[in-house]
């Protein structure tokens, strides 16, 4: 189950808050918190876009897709906390919270009684998941006084992560941070869903020096994409770095342009298999298997996901078109 959730977080392409996160659940020391706001990402363009595809194909298919966002539709936000335990663990400890306007019991229902996982209800309209000591842990701290220093300005944000040094000194991750980044201590990244998306990302250097020599790599970076006037042109009014301290603020906002290839992109994909590490997150059937609820007759098959580190592939079982393979870094 929890293999889903890794998926997300270092897939990102792994969800707000209107009201406060609780993060007394998360880790004392954790590597990565994420926040996603899951109906604002559901009610995005591209996302109405590629939904409004799927429901109009064929009967079976438009089926299965209003099951899978009748279950989405009453979940309004899942926070995550990851720790990477050693250097030699092959998965992270990673705890869950969902919140939303669903029936914690029913939800409970969906996970298995047997195993490492746990999930139970902490709120009225919340769930934590979690395995072991860690689970137990994060039990008690919830039931315990509230955890100063763990807000971040972007975490209001549709969708929002950060991570701290330890992430980025993993061995895989340390192997691909060109040098320039090396003196990175934290990232903070915010994404915000409307007409025009807007990204806000803010990376916190041990010094204004590390600060100075990252900003100078963002925009070498840049310059291949200013190589015609009207690029340059787009890219000035679009993007905005700048240094503060130690810190490197970078803002971004879509033009249409970009806004519209990529509802076209969303257009042609299939929206069913964009969900599969969502739904594996949440533990839920997979979208391409999903069968309507109130068919009693129906199959449901859920996908199990494998991801053996040896060979940085990520493979998905159990769909109706067969395996599927999610290529990785």
């Amino acid at each position: 189950m929890l293999r889903g959730v890794r998926l997300l977080i270092f897939g990102l392409t792994a969800c707000v808050a209107s009201a406060q996160v609780d993060w007394r659940f998360a880790h004392p020391n954790a590597d990565l918190r994420v926040n996603v706001n899951l109906q604002a990402v559901l009610k995005s363009p591209a996302v109405a876009e590629m939904v409004k595809k799927a429901q109009a194909g064929p009967k079976d298919q438009a089926a299965q897709m209003q099951f899978v966002m009748g279950l989405l539709s009453s979940v309004d936000r899942v926070s995550i906390s990851a720790r990477q335990l050693s250097a030699k663990a092959k998965e992270p400890d990673v705890l869950v919270l969902i919140a939303g306007r669903f029936d914690p019991a029913s939800l409970q229902s969906m996970f298995p009684s047997t195993g490492t996982s746990h999930v139970k209800q902490v709120g009225p309209h919340e769930v934590l998941i979690g395995e072991g000591a860690s689970f137990n842990q994060a039990l008690q701290r919830l039931a315990g006084p509230p955890v100063p220093g763990l807000s971040d300005e972007l975490e209001q944000s549709d969708i929002w992560f950060a991570g701290n040094a330890a992430l980025m000194s993993q061995p895989a991750a340390s192997q691909s941070v060109p040098p320039a980044f090396r003196a990175m201590r934290a990232f903070s990244f915010g994404m915000n869903l409307t007409d025009s998306t807007e990204l806000n990302v803010i990376l916190t250097a041990a010094d204004a020096a590390g600060a100075s020599q990252m900003l100078q790599s963002f925009r070498e970076s840049m310059a291949p994409l200013t190589q015609t006037p009207q690029a340059a042109a787009m890219l000035a009014q679009a993007l905005d770095m700048k240094q503060d301290g130690a810190k490197v603020r970078v803002h971004f906002v879509a033009p249409p342009e970009l806004m519209r290839m990529a509802q076209a992109q969303a257009a042609s994909g299939s929206f069913a298999q964009q969900l599969q590490p969502l739904m594996g997150m949440m533990g839920l059937p997979g979208a391409s298997n999903a069968a309507p609820a109130q068919n009693p007759r129906s199959t449901v098959r859920t996908p199990t996901i494998a991801d053996p580190p040896s060979t940085g592939k990520i493979m998905i079982y159990g769909l109706d078109d067969g395996p599927h393979e999610v290529k990785t870094k």
